[in-house]
């Protein structure tokens, strides 16, 4: 009997041992790894994917990339794309720029006379002409107190320019009037580089003087273009007490602002204003 009871005993340790290694192999084909078992090298994050071990790298592909051909297409459409864009953009922001500097330097010219009426009395009552026996001292008194750090000038060159004939005309001729401080004319820069030519007398053709009120502004000075209706501009004094652009009394139909008209761009000022501050697609830019 006790024989029995031992074989009975053994008999069942291996059966427990039996049962404990197939739930140990159950448990190692689970999703859960406990070590052991191939099948859960695929759980690992960045090894495998699916149920399959290493089958991410199996299947790893080599993506595309441009040729140099393509590169060299895409660049000369861009290059085509930017030739045709570049020169609107550019000139668009050239007049604005144009017509901020000239909005500016009319404000700054009126409440420059306006201010110095104030001490000097009416401009109209100013003296002209031969009345002018010292220009800088008229400088001095006029011109000098009511601006911000002026300086005047003895003539364009010495304010940057190549010539005394320092502007020219749409249809790119030299004026005929030499740009320099002379008997009443003055000539003046601001701090700011914008130059004032102010001829207050001129002469006839018989040698006669004649008095005028105009007022040139140059709105960046010595730099190019240095043409009339581009960077310079024409104003005069409406009834010698306000500044108006030259031809505010024309009909709109009579501004001569173009190429075309005798190399005549003194009435750009007053079209430019006219339209409402714009430097329009009619005109000649």
């Amino acid at each position: 009997n006790k024989y029995i009871f031992l074989i009975k005993q053994s008999n069942k340790s291996n059966e427990i041992t039996k049962q404990r290694r197939l739930s140990y192999g159950k448990h190692s084909n689970s999703k859960g790894f406990r070590g052991g078992g191939q099948s859960n090298l695929s759980s690992l994050s960045g090894i495998g994917a699916g149920n399959e071990p290493f089958r991410a790298a199996e299947k790893r592909t080599i993506k595309p990339g441009f040729t140099l051909a393509e590169v060299l297409i895409t660049l000369g459409i861009i290059g085509v794309v930017a030739a045709m864009t570049l020169p609107a953009i550019t000139a668009k922001t050239e007049k604005q720029e144009t017509i901020a500097k000239l909005k500016k330097v009319y404000s700054v010219l009126s409440q420059g006379i306006k201010q110095s009426e104030l001490d000097n009395g009416e401009i109209s009552t100013w003296p002209v002409g031969a009345e002018i026996t010292d220009v800088n001292a008229h400088f001095e008194k006029y011109w000098k107190p009511y601006y911000k750090n002026p300086k005047i000038c003895s003539s364009a060159v010495s304010c940057g320019y190549d010539s005394l004939l320092a502007w020219k005309n749409l249809n790119g001729d030299k004026t005929g009037w030499t740009v320099e401080t002379s008997e009443s004319r003055v000539l003046f820069m601001l701090a700011d580089g914008t130059l004032i030519f102010s001829p207050r007398n001129s002469w006839t053709e018989d040698g006669s003087e004649s008095y005028v009120n105009l007022f040139y502004v140059d709105i960046n000075g010595s730099k190019n273009p240095n043409v009339l209706g581009k960077d310079v501009f024409i104003f005069t004094l409406a009834d010698n007490k306000m500044l108006r652009p030259y031809c505010y009394n024309k009909e709109y139909k009579d501004l001569k602002c173009n190429k075309n008209s005798g190399g005549n761009s003194n009435c750009c000022t007053a079209k430019i204003i006219a339209d409402g501050w714009q430097i329009k697609d009619d005109y000649p830019w």
